[in-house]
């Protein structure tokens, strides 16, 4: 996130995460990095709440397809975050068997990847997508689908 916002602007940074090795590995590249306004919380992201109340910034980055109770991680996220604040969401994910074209993959290929993830714990279905989408007022797309 440092490389597209300066973390000084921010009162606070929260790194909330439910792995100790992952935990100390951020704490160390806070300090490393001379981040002191960057918290890391080893806790649950569907029952973390930011001490100040509420946040103007929320992301999941590569995560809430490692959350299976993701709802829960998204509802608490969102009854934080300020009326004009943001949620950003970048994680792998699959196409609906009936999805916008943009997006749109196919039988092959949503088969194999959700496979390929499953191995992992990783569940990259379109729920969460989808979730977000009824949630959240969505904004467009930041990129498109890589090659593979």
């Amino acid at each position: 996130m440092a490389e597209y916002l300066p973390l000084d602007r921010f009162k606070a940074v929260y790194v909330v995460d439910l792995c100790h090795s992952l935990c100390e590995q951020a704490k160390a590249k806070a300090a490393a990095k001379g981040w002191s306004n960057v918290r890391v919380v080893e806790a649950d992201a569907c029952g973390f709440r930011p001490p100040e109340g509420e946040a103007t910034l929320v992301t999941f980055s590569y995560s809430l397809s490692m959350i299976p109770p993701f709802i829960d991680a998204v509802d608490n996220a969102t009854s934080w975050l300020a009326p004009d604040g943001l949620m950003g969401v970048t994680d792998f994910f699959v196409s609906g068997r009936y999805d916008v074209p943009m997006r749109q993959m196919s039988w092959a290929r949503r088969f194999f990847w959700r496979g390929v993830f499953d191995i992992d714990n990783i569940d990259i279905g379109p729920e969460r997508r989808q979730y977000l989408e009824t949630k959240l007022e969505v904004g467009p797309p930041s990129g498109a689908r890589p090659p593979v």
